[in-house]
């Protein structure tokens, strides 16, 4: 897992996109599908966010209590 996230990092700073060659395209972000990239023991997948229903229930709860 370590050297697919050091992969991903290197391709990152040489080309502005953490897309190693050889690996799984890191899904662009956008709000509506949260998607991001897990590392896991099979490797880099991109996959939904499973804490999003946590965090934004966080995020609005922390609104309301004006933070």
């Amino acid at each position: 897992m370590a050297r697919a996230v050091h992969a991903h990092w290197i391709a990152f700073a040489r080309a502005g996109r953490p897309d190693p060659a050889g690996e799984p395209a890191r899904p662009q972000y956008h709000a509506g599908s949260d998607r991001l990239m897990s590392f896991t023991d099979r490797g880099p997948v991109p996959e939904p966010d499973p804490w999003r229903r946590r965090l934004d229930r966080a995020e609005r709860t922390s609104e309301r209590a004006g933070h």
